[in-house]
C-alpha cells in the first residue's frame, strides 16, 4: 500500500488552529496565566514587628488556619490580623524587612500559572536588608481561595507606581 503525502498545512489554517487554542483556554507554550482578584487586607509598615526570616523579601501564601498560625509564631504582629474564612479565600502578601520606618508596599497584581504565584508589587522607602531589620512594610491582600498545589511564588518589583505591574 502506497502512502500519499499529506499537503503542507496553510498559514490561514495554522492560525485558526491557534486562535481555536487560544479561545479554549489551552496553550501551545504552557500553562495560561490568570489574573487573580484580590482585596486589601492589610497594608501597613507596622503591622510586623519583628520577623525571624533572613531574607530581604518575603512572599507569604495562607491558604489555612494552620498556615496563619505558623504566620503568626514566625512573625511578630503589632495587631491580629482581621477574619478570614480561609474556605473561600487565601492570603497572599509581600513583608520587606527595612533599614528603617517609612516604607510603603503595595500590590499591583496577583497571577497564578501553574503551581507558580507571580506577585507585582512597588516598594518606596529606605533600604531593604536581610539582617537588622528595624521595619517590616507589609502588604497582604485577600484573593478567592487558591486551589492546588502552589509550588512556588516569584516576585516582581518596578519603579513608579503600582499601575505599572
Amino acid at each position: 500500500m502506497r502512502r500519499l503525502p499529506l499537503p503542507a498545512p496553510r498559514p490561514s489554517a495554522l492560525f485558526a488552529a491557534a486562535v481555536g487554542l487560544w479561545l479554549s483556554g489551552c496553550s501551545l507554550f504552557g500553562p495560561e496565566t490568570a489574573r487573580v482578584t484580590f482585596e486589601t487586607l492589610v497594608r501597613s509598615d507596622t503591622l510586623v514587628t519583628g520577623s525571624s526570616g533572613s531574607r530581604p523579601l518575603e512572599v507569604v501564601v495562607l491558604r489555612t488556619d494552620a498556615d496563619l498560625a505558623t504566620f503568626v509564631t514566625t512573625h511578630t504582629l503589632a495587631a491580629p490580623l482581621p477574619a478570614v474564612d480561609f474556605a473561600a479565600s487565601s492570603v497572599v502578601g509581600v513583608i520587606f524587612r527595612a533599614t528603617e520606618p517609612g516604607g510603603s508596599v503595595v500590590i499591583g497584581t496577583v497571577e497564578r500559572e501553574g503551581g507558580m504565584i507571580h506577585i507585582c508589587a512597588v516598594y518606596e522607602g529606605p533600604a531593604v536588608t536581610d539582617s537588622s531589620a528595624t521595619s517590616f512594610p507589609a502588604h497582604l491582600v485577600t484573593t478567592p481561595r487558591l486551589e492546588g498545589d502552589v509550588t512556588g511564588y516569584q516576585y516582581r518589583s518596578v519603579g513608579g507606581i503600582a499601575g505599572d505591574c
